[in-house]
């Protein structure tokens, strides 16, 4: 690419508005990302998920992902004079709010899980004893059949 193109107004409006498009979609893909690794916690089937520090693993794999896939992305905008710093300061800082939220999130997801849980293992009982009940009145059902039965 020669210098001249470079520096032609037109060329670095048009690659500048390019940049902020694609800025757009890897701020959507760390989303997905996020979306992803919560998906994980909410698909993991166990009785205890244990606290939300034991998950926080997700934050630090999205955070890996964002340090090795989307910071040298927006650094070589950056670099072509594609965005400027103030831009790139915004659109990082937009990027680690998502891992934010992940971290906001865990903590919501896990106490849902965990009602969930305890509604469930609550109506596992309430069938028991409703069981428990219906076998107890059949059988005194079928002790008085038997003894009208002896009569």
């Amino acid at each position: 690419m020669s210098d001249d193109l470079l520096l032609d107004p037109e060329f670095l409006k048009d690659q500048r508005h390019k940049a902020i498009k694609e800025l757009a979609t890897l701020k959507q893909m760390v989303y997905n990302w996020k979306n992803s690794y919560l998906r994980q916690l909410i698909e993991y089937e166990a009785d205890d998920l244990g606290d939300a520090e034991s998950w926080y693993f997700l934050c630090h794999e999205l955070m890996y992902e964002v340090e090795i896939h989307m910071y040298p992305y927006i650094q070589r905008f950056k670099d072509l004079k594609y965005i400027t710093d103030e831009e790139k300061s915004e659109h990082t800082f937009e990027i680690n709010s998502v891992v934010e939220e992940l971290k906001q999130e865990i903590p919501k997801v896990i106490a849902q899980k965990e009602r969930e849980r305890k509604i469930k293992e609550e109506a596992q009982k309430d069938v028991a004893t409703q069981l428990a009940d219906m076998q107890e009145k059949y059988d005194k059902l079928l002790a008085r059949l038997e003894a009208l039965e002896g009569e």
